[in-house]
């Protein structure tokens, strides 16, 4: 979605910052702040606001992707703070307040925190994110991203009224709105039992999905404890709605053609999904300290979830269409009607212990069995002008059994201070049992992994550490046939710092993985190296190097019904290189200068069969420059400058260069 903004002249927006940093001490409050005192509290905080300016040239959809920093006036930090003037004395001896990004930036936060310890403590948070995902521009695929935007909302009450027993009760509020754009590589389309459903390339028309998720929480818990042994139980209840409409852009209906669509194409008029549960949770929890060598523990948690489904489409049949009863004329319109219910039920336990066997040497282990059972019922009709009556698609009753056996065992050994050392292996076993109107489905059975787990960590001292894990885990007829089937790595970390003026850090892994019966191979090293130096008191240096390498490829098959298409290869490869530098300096008085800029270029293809790559090599440099001084009576006045560009060899449709210029006043506002 290529979407260009006139260039506006630099030169007036950097004069009109300086003007209003040089207007900041009429702009500002003239006396120190001081504390203020309200009744039995005494009041402290602390603001930062100002102006944004952003200047873009290029793809607003790839900048709101990867910075999303708008123009307007923002509430940058706010920070309010009450104490009483004497311990235990008021309704509360803690209250905070603070906000960051308020006024339009994608991730705003609201945090508000009142607690009197040892009796309650209310907690109230709200945070605003904006996603937006610009996805590269093929021809098969025009028109891919989304643009959502989701709000979280909760609070939380605690209630002590004695040293073993306390009451929590919370609410949480949660919701998606925005639109998904898409031109998906493949469709399918109900026909009718037996034949393989409508296969094949959309249009460049965009597929436009309105999204307006939403879901409620409540529920309550309680905290209990007897003697060494710790009780905790909690039930809540939580509600989720998800309608979903799928369209064209600008209403516009969605044709199905292509060499593996049906001779003649089909055209999506409506299509319009919905569905809704109620989701009631119990959980419990225990553990008991039976001695000093023992410890037990116990949990079980239980969640019921129900809710219908419905399917409310039309497609527009431009002729003769195999697989259907009858004969349908030119242009008329088949009409899809669905309906279905759906229960699911989970169920985990667990169970483990802590053992001190002797002195350095413990034994954990961890039992858990998880269990998913779900029922649903699904209803298809067709109906049209041509049928006598509605023609049934479809009438299944689905039933699919999961339970999941996981065993963890470690020895935890500590032989001398700063080295520990785990080793172990964990177990996990699937059994799967899936049927369709009482015949068991394709794939079904039994799963089972095994994976040594060795970690070790090793502070000999503050100038150095090391921590350090191996992983290898085999997997025996995967139930998923994407999961590998063999996986090992390893990822080591090492940090040296022989003075507080300078130290390293160096983190280096790998992954191999690998299926062999779809061919799947992929490949990944990265190696990510930091350091840091600060000669004075007045000036710090950091930067950094960080190298990945991955390859992929696998074969795409279909198991049931003739295959649509054969052949088919999917490969990837790419190389990523990410530059970064910092500087921190207070040249003199109470003048400061940062900056803060990274370099990254990435190299690489993915391919399908006769198809060109779905992306290709980039660079994104993108850096942050600022200057800031305080003065009495004025607080701290900040000019910042951030710059970036991004531009992609194959797809250019993505590019952009952007500055943004900001003036950010830090002031205290009492107390401070």
């Amino acid at each position: 979605m290529l979407n260009r903004r006139p260039a506006k002249p630099k030169i007036l927006r950097v004069a009109l910052l300086f003007t209003m940093a040089a207007a900041a001490p009429f702009l500002a409050a003239q006396d120190t702040a001081t504390p203020l005192k309200a009744g039995d509290y005494t009041v402290s905080g602390m603001g930062s606001f100002g102006y944004r300016f952003v200047e873009l040239n290029g793809n607003q959809g790839k900048y709101d992707q990867l910075l999303n920093l708008q123009q307007g006036f923002r509430l940058f930090d706010l920070e309010l703070n009450a104490q009483p003037t004497e311990l235990n004395h008021g309704w509360f001896d803690y209250f905070s307040l603070t906000a960051q990004g308020l006024g339009g930036d994608p991730f705003q936060v609201v945090n508000l925190d009142i607690r009197k310890t040892g009796l309650y403590q209310v907690r109230v948070n709200y945070r605003a994110a904006q996603y937006v995902y610009e996805l590269p521009q093929t021809e098969y695929t025009p028109n891919r991203g989304w643009n959502d935007r989701r709000r979280f909302a909760d609070v939380d009450f605690r209630y002590t009224p004695t040293r073993s027993l306390r009451f929590q009760f919370f609410y949480n509020r949660t919701e998606r709105v925005g639109t998904d754009l898409a031109t998906s590589p493949f469709f399918y389309l109900p026909l009718a039992p037996d034949v393989w459903e409508a296969f094949g390339r959309a249009t460049p028309v965009t597929w436009v999905v309105p999204l307006r998720q939403k879901a409620n929480l409540f529920g309550a818990g309680i905290d209990y404890r007897l003697g060494k042994t710790n009780f905790h139980a909690e039930q809540s209840y939580r509600t989720y709605n998800n309608p979903a409409n799928l369209q064209g852009f600008a209403n516009q209906p969605v044709a199905l053609i292509g060499p593996s669509s049906p001779a003649q194409s089909v055209v999506l008029q409506n299509w319009n999904t919905f569905s809704s549960f109620n989701i009631p949770a119990t959980s419990l929890r225990v553990d008991n300290k039976v001695n000093e060598r023992l410890l037990l523990r116990a949990s079980y948690v239980y969640t019921h979830a129900s809710g219908p489904t419905s399917l409310d489409g039309s497609v527009l049949i431009p002729g003769i269409f195999p697989g259907l009863p009858g004969v349908v004329n030119p242009s008329t319109t088949l009409s899809y009607l669905g309906s279905g219910t759906t229960q699911l039920t989970t169920q985990t336990a667990d169970a483990g212990f802590t053992l001190r066997l002797f002195g350095p040497l413990d034994l954990v282990s961890d039992y858990r069995y998880r269990r998913y059972a779900e029922r649903d019922t699904e209803t298809l009709q067709a109906a049209s002008s041509d049928f006598p009556g509605p023609v049934s698609l479809s009438h299944d009753n689905t039933r699919w059994d999961f339970g999941i056996h996981t065993l963890d065992t470690l020895l935890v050994f500590t032989p001398i201070g700063g080295l520990s050392i785990r080793a172990g292996a964990r177990f996990l076993k699937e059994d799967i049992d899936a049927t369709t109107n009482g015949e068991t489905d394709i794939g079904t059975g039994r799963t089972k992994s095994y994976s040594p787990i060795v970690n070790m960590a090793w502070t000999p001292g503050k100038k150095f550490s090391v921590r350090g894990g191996f992983e290898s885990r085999v997997i025996v007829d995967p139930y998923v046939r994407i999961s590998p089937e063999q996986t090992v790595g390893s990822t080591i970390r090492t940090r040296f710092s022989p003075s507080d003026k300078w130290g390293i850090d160096n983190t280096w892994s790998f992954h191999n993985m690998k299926t062999q019966d779809i061919g799947f191979i992929a490949h990944s090293r990265a190696n990510s190296s930091s350091l840091w130096y600060q000669p004075l008191d007045r000036l710090g240096v950091q930067g950094g190097f960080t190298y990945g390498n991955m390859s992929s490829q696998n074969s795409i098959a279909f198991l049931q019904g003739v295959p649509p298409l054969t052949g088919l290869l999917s490969t990837d490869r790419t190389i990523d290189r990410i530059f970064s530098l910092g500087i921190n300096t207070h040249p003199v008085g109470s003048l400061t200068f940062s900056f803060t800029g990274q370099f990254i270029r990435s190299t690489g293809l993915g391919t399908l069969t006769g198809e060109n790559s779905t992306y290709g090599p980039l660079t994104w440099p993108a850096w942050t420059a600022e200057i800031g001084y305080t003065a009495k009576h004025i607080g701290r006045v900040v000019l910042a400058w951030q710059r970036s560009y991004y531009y992609e060899d194959l797809f250019r449709a993505t590019d952009y260069s952007a500055n943004a210029f900001t003036l950010r006043f830090e002031r205290a506002l009492w107390g401070k």
